[in-house]
């Protein structure tokens, strides 16, 4: 494939814009998988490579599949990648006949199954069937993968994928996306000691920044505001709080981010025990040092508590 600029204009704009929706229902897409369809290009793809056609077998979920299956591809859910591809070549963009082969075979797997896979010796392909139930919701101007209560990649066998705010959850983190705030605002201090920081800022945000300042008994310490360069001002609260497996208290600066695509968006994080205001907090936080006077090597030596974010 060779590289090939496609000059702005509206009509590619318009071309682009054109080809959202249809490829987005490619991916929403939750039939079952057209087994009988995909045979022949399973069986050709094997004769290509000198090796007998494999024994097809339909399953309903990726959970289904025996240990030693290899995934190959995830169907329905790589329609995102086809949809690049095709909309390049509506914008002129040429490939050659290996590539085009290539992508023709992936975009039929993309829009007759949930995916395939093979078995450990090769002899069996899974055809794996669609999810019926893929739960997207709105955030701004883009999508993310959001069920509270439920997968929101769902199976006809009940096997799912947990997601909240686009964020995977681990299984044995599901309690974070099936239980009600009111019992995970009881479970703040197991929440706290979720080591991955996107699981554990998205099971924050389900039960509220305040709701978990109350749960681990936060006392604040000092308040103020800040105003950006446009006018805005924005809270800060430096907080005392008792952390899992901390020796004694210690302090957080609660704010909402003040620029970016998080803009408005509450956080927590952990600043050092010697901090005593909200401006001391943030010079550390940019500057490594709370009388902002340059690079602080306490800083550098201090470790605090998961930030709560």
């Amino acid at each position: 494939m060779t590289a090939t600029k496609i000059p702005y204009s509206e009509a590619a704009e318009q071309t682009i814009e054109a080809a959202y929706d249809p490829w987005l229902s490619v991916g929403m897409d939750n039939r079952p998988a057209d087994v009988a369809s995909l045979t022949p290009l399973i069986e050709r793809l094997y004769a290509d490579m000198g090796e007998p056609a494999p024994g097809v077998v339909s399953i309903q979920s990726w959970g289904a599949l025996p240990q030693d299956a290899i995934i190959v591809h995830r169907g329905s859910a790589e329609a995102w990648w086809v949809a690049r591809y095709r909309v390049g070549q509506s914008l002129g963009v040429v490939y050659d006949k290996e590539d085009t082969q290539g992508l023709d075979d992936t975009e039929q797997l993309c829009r007759l199954s949930g995916g395939i896979a093979v078995s450990g010796d090769g002899r069996a392909v899974y055809v794996v069937d669609r999810p019926r139930v893929v739960a997207i919701s709105e955030d701004g101007d883009r999508l993310m993968l959001h069920r509270e209560g439920a997968p929101a990649i769902e199976y006809a066998d009940g096997w799912g994928i947990h997601a909240l705010y686009d964020v995977t959850i681990p299984a044995e983190a599901s309690w974070i996306a099936t239980q009600d705030r009111a019992t995970l605002a009881g479970r703040a201090t197991e929440i706290m000691a979720i080591t991955n920081a996107d699981v554990r800022r998205v099971a924050i945000r389900r039960v509220g920044i305040g709701a978990m300042l109350v749960a681990l008994g936060a006392e604040e310490v000092h308040q103020d505001t800040m105003r950006t360069a446009d006018g805005s001002e924005h809270p800060y609260r430096l907080l005392r709080v008792v952390m899992p497996g901390a020796d004694g208290p210690s302090l957080a600066l609660h704010m909402e981010y003040p620029s970016g695509p998080a803009r408005g968006t509450p956080v927590v994080e952990m600043v050092p025990p010697w901090i005593k205001t909200c401006a001391e907090a943030r010079a550390w936080r940019v500057f490594g040092s709370a009388t902002r006077g340059g690079f602080d090597k306490r800083r550098r030596e201090y470790v605090g508590p998961s930030a709560l974010t």
